[in-house]
């Protein structure tokens, strides 16, 4: 018998093994010289260098020593990507320069520089081969970069970080504009505040963020000519004036503008009591102009708004612009700031779909108008027009207990919002029974304006969904239940059931594809459909009592069931096209203090998941007002290994908690991936 070579890696071929040294650390990629000449020859060939000297204990000396035979090892082979990190300390700037010039000379195409105290060669700046540039301190440190000539006909993406031109913005528009295929541009704290101008001019811009930390000094002009930008991160202090700007193609835009210290001091001429009421909206203190630049962003789709940002539309710009293609509005709400032009905004979506709001606690004024419940309204609030269909909340404090002022806003949305079809809120707790709590707290909400809203809550452990928000929920137990069959239903049975099409209209996996718990939840049937009791209709076998799954064992069953054990051959199941399952009334056939057949309903339900391939959807009513008692046999199902249809999403339903709980395997919510 031979013997299975221990050395197999050996064994690859050249171009395979250069790949995976490529794709390793270069000092541990580079230890692979030393095993014979053939891996000195592999590692010679490797195309990506990564270096940094980050370790405190690492010798300056020991650092370029060993820069230095690496390069010589490889002399002149091709190379894809080169980095170096010189956070620390910078070492002997000529070397570095050399070790620039090296790896330009043999066509690098991504290039990144962090450093410090060392000047760029001019050569980066005429390279034919760069397709991405980064370069940058990486600790706040300016770092002076002297442009010349600029032309990178390949460069794609650039990367810039604390960078000082000496030319000022003469020198930032001779770097753009010698990038003639420049598709994303990053610009981090970039002191353009002295500048006389700035202008971002570029064609084949696709992707854009500038992002300056906080000062008190504003940029005197900014535009920005990009007509096919798609996507925008924009943050910094108000420009004096925005001449020019041009996003034709903008689908995504991330607003962080701020005022001055001084800007802020002199923009609020009214108490803090009072705001700005709707009406006086037009009147408010102008501080500085940004009406352009809003204008210029009105076609977005998707827009991000932080807090900062609401009080510059308030007092930078002289009207609201209308926002037609909107169909997705984040706002960031901050105890120090009012809703003053939110009730304007708002107003200005006509095709507003989704509405986020980064927490509800904000400056109460009279500025909220009908808005929110600051003040009782004394007209109909200007909600009850809006368009909106999802409301998500994420809910600003940190607390085991909810903010009562939260609640109270998320209650006026729902009595005031006729068009919602979801409101879903992300509570950052681990405590589980205030997820509950605050769940029962919005079910409870009398008056809510759309009577097909759904309610969710989702935590860190838990994600609960209402079954409907108006006692719709109360029917399902009502509903009769229809004659106990025990043979198998013919396909046309299955096909044909009404079951199979209700409960069908879960949301998108792009709405919530950051999380895993969102895949196990539906919404609940329509008012139709419990009213003619098709779920009854659906394969839910009862008893003579006509509940649940228990019936009487038979040899007619076939392999549907479980009356006769296993089945050695294929279930009949397999070939079933049923998308929708509904049980009914589960567990309430069982005998009082008897586990027995609670547990052989759910190994029927195992059985129907483990052979019933195109299953989509499984939901089961269980009569129980215990909340252990849904999330074990939630947890039961959510853990089974073996299950026909991998898109299968299951509920667990009480009518008497108003909920339905999954647990996902593993359930990690990360709030802010889903903006």
């Amino acid at each position: 018998m031979d013997m299975v070579p221990r050395d197999m890696i050996s064994g690859l071929p050249d171009p395979l093994i250069s790949l995976i040294l490529s794709s390793l650390p270069t000092k541990k990629a580079a230890f692979t010289s030393i095993l014979s000449k053939r891996w000195r020859f592999l590692f010679a060939s490797v195309t990506n260098l990564d270096f940094a000297i980050d370790d405190d204990d690492e010798t300056s000396t020991s650092f370029v020593e060993f820069v230095e035979r690496v390069l010589a090892l490889q002399g002149d082979a091709p190379l894809s990507r080169f980095s170096l990190n010189c956070v620390k300390r910078c070492p002997d700037p000529v070397r570095v320069t050399r070790w620039i010039q090296n790896v330009l000379g043999r066509g690098v195409s991504d290039l990144g520089l962090t450093l410090t105290e060392c000047p760029l060669p001019p050569r980066i700046f005429v390279s034919k081969t760069l397709v991405r540039l980064k370069v940058g301190p990486g600790e706040d440190i300016s770092f002076g970069v002297d442009v010349k000539d600029v032309f990178l006909p390949k460069l794609k993406t650039l990367d810039i970080d604390s960078v000082e031109f000496q030319d000022r913005d003469f020198g930032f528009v001779r770097l753009i504009s010698g990038c003639p295929m420049l598709e994303e541009l990053f610009m981090m704290n970039i002191a353009w505040a002295n500048w006389t101008f700035c202008s971002v001019y570029a064609k084949t811009l696709k992707r854009l963020t500038f992002f300056c930390e906080d000062t008190d000094e504003n940029p005197k002009s900014v535009s920005f000519d990009t007509p096919n930008l798609e996507y925008l991160e924009y943050s910094d202090s108000i420009a004096g004036k925005y001449p020019k700007v041009v996003f034709s193609s903008l689908v995504e835009a991330h607003i962080g503008l701020r005022l001055s210290d001084n800007q802020s001091a002199g923009a609020n001429t009214f108490s803090d009591e009072e705001g700005y009421p709707p009406e006086d909206i037009e009147e408010r203190a102008m501080v500085a102009d940004a009406t352009e630049f809003f204008k210029g962003i009105c076609n977005v789709r998707i827009l991000y708004l932080s807090a900062e940002t609401l009080e510059v539309l308030t007092f930078c710009c002289k009207e609201t612009p209308v926002f037609n293609n909107l169909v997705q509005l984040t706002i960031e709400s901050n105890s120090e700031i009012g809703w003053d032009i939110l009730l304007d905004l708002l107003m200005n979506c006509p095709n507003l779909e989704t509405l986020v709001f980064k927490g509800l606690i904000h400056k109460r004024n009279n500025g909220c108008g009908n808005l929110c419940c600051c003040n009782p309204p004394e007209h109909p609030s200007c909600l009850s027009s809006s368009p909106v269909k999802v409301l998500k909340v994420i809910m600003s404090e940190i607390y085991e207990e909810e903010d009562p002022r939260e609640i109270e806003q998320m209650k006026h949305f729902l009595e005031t919002m006729p068009c919602l079809e979801q409101l879903i809120v992300y509570y950052n707790t681990s405590y589980d029974p205030a997820v509950f709590g605050l769940s029962k707290k919005l079910q409870k909400i009398d008056g809510i304006a759309s009577p097909k809203c759904l309610i969710r809550v989702i935590s860190q452990n838990l994600s609960l969904s209402s079954t409907v928000p108006c006692s719709l929920a109360m029917r399902w137990f009502t509903a009769p239940a229809t004659e106990a069959y025990c043979s198998s239903p013919s396909d046309d049975e299955y096909s044909s059931s009404p079951a199979t099409e209700a409960n069908s209209s879960s949301p998108s996996d792009d709405e919530y594809s950051s999380s895993p718990a969102t895949e196990a939840y539906s919404s609940s049937p329509s008012d139709d459909e419990y009213s003619s009791s098709p779920a009854t209709e659906a394969y839910s076998s009862s008893p003579s009592d006509d509940e649940g799954l228990l019936h009487k064992a038979t040899y007619s069953c076939g392999d549907v069931c479980l009356c006769q054990g296993i089945e050695k051959s294929p279930s009949s199941l397999t070939q079933c096209p049923v998308k929708f399952l509904t049980i009914l009334n589960f567990e309430e056939a069982c005998v009082s203090d008897d586990d027995v057949d609670m547990e052989m309903e759910m190994k029927k339900i195992k059985h129907f998941l483990k052979k019933m391939p195109n299953l989509e959807q499984l939901i089961i009513y269980y009569s129980t007002s215990i909340k252990d008692d849904l999330v074990q046999v939630s947890g039961q199902l959510q853990l089974l290994p073996e299950v026909a249809s991998f898109k299968c999403k299951i509920q667990v339903i009480s009518n008497s908690l108003g909920l339905s709980i999954t647990l996902p395997i593993s359930l990690s919510m990360k709030f802010e991936m889903i903006l």
